[in-house]
């Protein structure tokens, strides 16, 4: 390939390999484990549930991010998140790698991420099965979108636990922040009364949005993921159209903040991903 220094292809090389064994890791040892511990260890103790996904969650997304910073991505993460009880986390949604930088800022349990349905079926490798154990809510806003908006405030009425969800509703191409669609964002807060919101925001990760992203371009990855900040939510019901607003403002003067300290060479130091 005309233009392309021998320095570049082998770092296209080493990121097509880390890639390589990051597949490898998920299918040896983490599929097994997956399917035939985790998994059915809490369909007999469901008590376990929670702890187990908890421990799995991490133990795999560990994995993801130490092979990717073997094919020469850096990541760094900012602050942590408390799933004790009841509350919400807002984040904005750049790639495949949100879900695991998320997992590894969590404390203790692992949020129900609000999944759409095609994720949830069992053929697809591994994702299933991680909905499966996470507990996380499946919408298909597409075919039905009201009946996702009822589900999750049923959902977020109904149980004592931490739900994040991903507003945008899809990546965008150049990582900037989408609009919102506030359906399902209105109906968890309208259940939650009282309880935190945390923002999250995360930038570096646009080079992975799909899963062909990433076998060239690992070695661009300079993933940050940071907590925004953590509001309540408004006990008035009429307030929260104008609390989703200040929150989509929040997240985006937050993400412009991250992009001119990382130009400007000026980002703050945070905990770097074990190794």
């Amino acid at each position: 390939m005309r233009g392309v220094s021998l320095a570049e292809r082998l770092r296209q090389a080493r990121s097509a390999l880390s890639f390589l064994l990051v597949l490898l890791w998920m299918a040896i040892p983490c599929g097994p484990l997956m399917y035939l511990v985790a998994i059915p260890l809490s369909a007999l103790v469901p008590g376990w549930r929670p702890r187990i996904a908890a421990w799995y969650f991490r133990f795999i997304c560990r994995g993801i991010f130490f092979f990717l910073r073997f094919g020469g991505a850096r990541f760094t993460r900012v602050g942590r998140v408390d799933t004790r009880g009841r509350g919400l986390v807002v984040m904005n949604h750049q790639s495949l790698l949100d879900i695991p930088a998320l997992s590894l800022m969590v404390d203790p349990w692992i949020p129900g991420f609000i999944a759409r349905a095609l994720y949830g079926r069992w053929y697809v490798p591994m994702v299933g099965g991680g909905i499966w154990l996470a507990e996380a809510p499946l919408v298909d806003p597409k075919r039905d979108a009201k009946g996702a908006v009822d589900l999750l405030g049923r959902l977020a009425a109904t149980q004592e636990r931490t739900f994040a969800i991903y507003p945008e509703g899809h990546r965008t191409r150049d990582g900037g922040l989408g609009a919102f669609r506030t359906g399902g964002l209105l109906a968890i807060l309208r259940q939650q009364p009282g309880s935190p919101v945390t923002l999250v925001v995360t930038d570096g990760f646009a080079r992975a949005r799909t899963f062909v992203d990433f076998a060239e371009n690992v070695h661009h990855l300079r993933g940050r993921t940071e907590v925004a900040g953590v509001l309540t939510t408004p006990a008035d019901p009429e307030a929260l159209p104008a609390f989703v607003e200040d929150i989509e403002r929040r997240m985006r003067e937050h993400l412009a903040r991250m992009r001119a300290q990382q130009a400007e060479g000026e980002a703050p130091a945070g905990e770097s991903l074990p190794a």
